[in-house]
C-alpha cells in the first residue's frame, strides 16, 4: 500500500514562501490519488470517512482564520475516503492545524519575518503536533 504524508506545519522565512509554496501547489495538482496498491497512485486513500472529515474541518478552520488554499482543499469525491493534495498558505498559528498532525495530504504553510518571531511561533506551538519544519533564508544552501 502506498500514500503520502505531508509534514505538520511548515514554518517559512517570508521570502522563502511564495516560490516554494506555487511549486508545491503545481507539484500537487498533478499528483496521482487513487487505491493505494496501484504502482501509479503517489496518493492513496485516507483510512475512514471520520479521517476525511477531520481534514475538511481542518480546512475549514484555516481559512476562516485567514489561509488561503493554493490547490485542493478538500474531499475527492468517488467511491473510497481521498482527501486532495493541499496546499494552504498564510495559516495562522492558532488555527486547529497549526496545532495537531495532520495525518492527510495538506501542506500548511505559515511565514515569519525576524528570528525572534519563529522563536515565538516554536515557544508557543502546542506539543501535540510531533513535526514542525522550519524554512529560513539558508534553504538555498542546504538545497545546492
Amino acid at each position: 500500500m502506498r500514500s503520502i504524508r505531508l509534514t505538520g506545519p511548515v514554518v517559512f522565512q517570508s521570502g522563502n514562501a511564495e516560490a516554494f509554496s506555487a511549486g508545491l501547489a503545481e507539484r500537487l495538482k498533478s499528483m496521482k490519488v487513487g487505491d493505494g496498491y496501484d504502482p501509479k497512485s503517489q496518493c492513496g486513500p485516507l483510512i475512514n470517512r471520520k479521517a476525511v472529515d477531520r481534514l475538511t474541518q481542518l480546512v475549514t478552520d484555516a481559512t476562516a482564520r485567514g489561509a488561503k488554499v493554493l490547490v485542493g482543499g478538500g474531499p475527492i469525491e468517488r467511491q473510497g475516503y481521498f482527501f486532495a493534495p493541499t496546499v494552504l498558505t498564510g495559516v495562522s498559528p492558532d488555527s486547529g492545524i497549526s496545532a495537531e498532525d495532520i495525518f492527510g495530504p495538506i501542506a500548511a504553510l505559515t511565514t515569519f519575518e525576524t528570528e525572534d518571531e519563529v522563536i515565538e511561533l516554536a515557544a508557543t506551538a502546542p506539543s501535540l503536533s510531533l513535526t514542525r519544519l522550519i524554512i529560513n533564508s539558508a534553504l538555498p544552501q542546504l538545497v545546492a
